[in-house]
């Protein structure tokens, strides 16, 4: 069973992404060992395309001296070119998260389709 989120550095920023149809405080004590772990200090966004669909899929987080600070989760409007490019990689990498995840059979196929268009 592959894991239920996968971390990535992007230029000094850390991009969680959410691999099961879990909601974010479902996994945010997972993610928040593994950054004390690494000892990763910085901004985190998180992308919830699985569980949120192409509306609301990415929002970010600071995560300093060890824990999230959650009430400066905001969601992320304009994603940098670097950013989001990388996020439509994985998942274009990985559609089985996206086959697999609780959104309708119709946006499934929105997502798919808009992967394949952004190489």
């Amino acid at each position: 069973m592959k894991s239920e989120f996968k971390i990535v550095i992007v230029n000094d920023n850390a991009v969680v992404f959410i691999n099961s149809n879990k909601r974010l405080p479902d996994v945010i004590t997972k993610v928040e060992t593994n950054f004390k772990r690494k000892k990763y200090s910085g901004m985190v966004i998180f992308d919830l395309l699985v569980s949120n669909g192409l509306s609301n899929r990415f929002v970010e987080m600071p995560f300093l001296s060890g824990s999230f600070i959650l009430k400066e989760l905001k969601k992320t409007e304009n994603l940098e070119a670097a950013l989001l490019s990388v996020a439509n990689d994985y998942f274009r990498s990985n559609k089985e998260y996206i086959h697999n995840s609780v959104i309708t059979r119709l946006e499934k196929s929105k997502i798919i389709d808009e992967l394949e268009l952004t190489f």
